[in-house]
C-alpha cells in the first residue's frame, strides 16, 4: 500500500507542468562579442564662414601698434593720475569700444548658434532618409558650439544599410550568405558574420555622416554658412572627450571676460 502511494505521488509530479524560471531570461549584457550598433557624432561649431576667413586679417591688425592718439596714460603714481587716466577720453573710447566689441560679439555668436539649433533640428529626418531609415539618430547632448548626435544603426536594417554603403549586389549576396546559413542552422556563424560585417558598416557610416552633415547645415542655414568640425566617438570615448572638451571651452569664455 505504501509502494503504490509513493508511486502515485512520484507520477503526479511528474505530470506537472514545467515552472518557468524568469531569472533565466535576463536582457543580454553587451560583451566583446556583441557588435556595438551605436556611435556619437559631436558637431562643433567653429564660427560663421565669413569670420573664419577674416580672422588672419584681424591677427594682424590686432598686433599692429597703437599710434600715439590711441595710447592711455600707463603713469599712476599718484591718485591724481590714476583719477585722471580713468577720466581720459583715450581711456573711456577705449573701454566702450572693447565693451562694445564684447557685447557684438556675444549677441552674434548667440545669433550663430540659434541658426545652427534651427539647421541640425531640420536635418535629423533627412539624415534617417538618407540612409533609407536604416540608423536612428537622436540629438543627446548641446552646450555652447557643441552639439552631440546619438547614431544607432539598426540590427533589423543590416541589409538595407549594406546596400545604401556598399551597393545592391553586396546586399544581395549578404542576404545568400545568411539565408544559407539559416537553413542549415549555423547561428553562430551568423553572429560571426555580423560581427564581422557591422564594424564595417559603423565606419562607413561614420565617413558619410561627418562629410553629409556640414554640407546640409550649410544648405539649411539662413543667414550664412557654418565653419565646423565633426568628430565621430564610440561609447568608450566620448564622455572622456565631451568634459575634456567643454572644460576647454569654459576655460576660453572665462578668460574672453573683460
Amino acid at each position: 500500500r505504501r509502494r503504490r502511494q509513493h508511486d502515485k505521488h512520484r507520477h503526479t509530479l511528474t505530470n506537472r507542468p514545467s515552472m518557468v524560471h524568469f531569472e533565466h531570461f535576463k536582457p543580454a549584457m553587451k560583451t566583446k562579442d556583441t557588435p556595438n550598433y551605436s556611435f556619437y557624432l559631436n558637431i562643433i561649431i567653429l564660427g560663421s564662414a565669413s569670420d573664419t576667413k577674416s580672422s588672419s586679417s584681424d591677427a594682424a591688425t590686432e598686433q599692429t601698434p597703437p599710434t600715439s592718439t590711441e595710447l592711455v596714460v600707463k603713469d599712476s603714481s599718484t591718485p591724481e593720475k590714476q583719477r585722471n587716466n580713468l577720466l581720459s577720453p583715450n581711456f573711456k573710447n577705449n573701454l566702450f569700444d572693447k565693451m562694445g566689441e564684447k557685447a557684438a560679439a556675444f549677441m552674434a555668436e548667440k545669433t550663430m548658434l540659434s541658426r545652427a539649433t534651427n539647421a541640425l533640428t531640420e536635418i535629423v529626418p533627412k539624415l534617417v532618409t538618407e540612409f533609407k531609415t536604416s540608423i536612428k539618430v537622436q540629438q543627446r547632448f548641446s552646450s555652447g558650439p557643441v552639439f552631440v548626435l546619438e547614431v544607432s544603426v539598426l540590427p533589423s536594417s543590416i541589409v538595407s544599410l549594406v546596400e545604401t554603403a556598399q551597393g545592391e549586389e553586396a546586399a544581395e549576396k549578404y542576404k545568400d550568405v545568411m539565408a544559407g546559413l539559416e537553413f542549415l542552422n549555423c547561428t553562430e556563424s551568423m553572429k560571426e558574420v555580423e560581427r564581422e560585417i557591422v564594424p564595417k558598416l559603423i565606419d562607413q557610416v561614420k565617413q558619410d555622416l561627418i562629410k553629409m552633415v556640414p554640407e546640409m547645415m550649410n544648405e539649411q542655414s539662413r543667414g550664412g554658412k557654418f565653419e565646423m568640425d565633426c568628430i565621430a566617438l564610440e561609447d568608450q570615448e566620448e564622455a572622456r572627450w565631451l568634459y575634456t572638451f567643454l572644460e576647454f571651452n569654459a576655460q576660453m569664455m572665462k578668460d574672453a571676460k573683460i
